[in-house]
């Protein structure tokens, strides 16, 4: 039932939300996959085995890119396949 600004169960008499939510998720989509994006990437650069293979890696900054490759992996664990 409704009077036009509220709608309710007339079994039951409770108060029915409207959750829709179709607009919100289309306009979220973008950015959602903007940033999933830019998280594999940064995945792909701080990998222990790509770093590795980079002129220089002995340089100290294997280090660096393990602890950035595990920070990555506390944000999002099931992100990567974790070889």
């Amino acid at each position: 039932m409704s009077d036009g600004e509220t709608t309710w169960s007339p079994e039951s008499g409770q108060m029915q939300l409207d959750f829709a939510v179709a607009e919100l998720a289309t306009r979220a989509a973008p950015m959602a996959r903007r940033a999933a994006k830019a998280a594999r990437e940064v995945e792909d650069e701080c990998r222990p085995e790509t770093v590795r293979a980079r002129p220089g890696a002995g340089s100290g900054h294997a280090g660096e890119a393990r602890d950035a490759y595990r920070r990555a992996l506390e944000l999002d664990a099931h992100h990567a396949d974790r070889t």
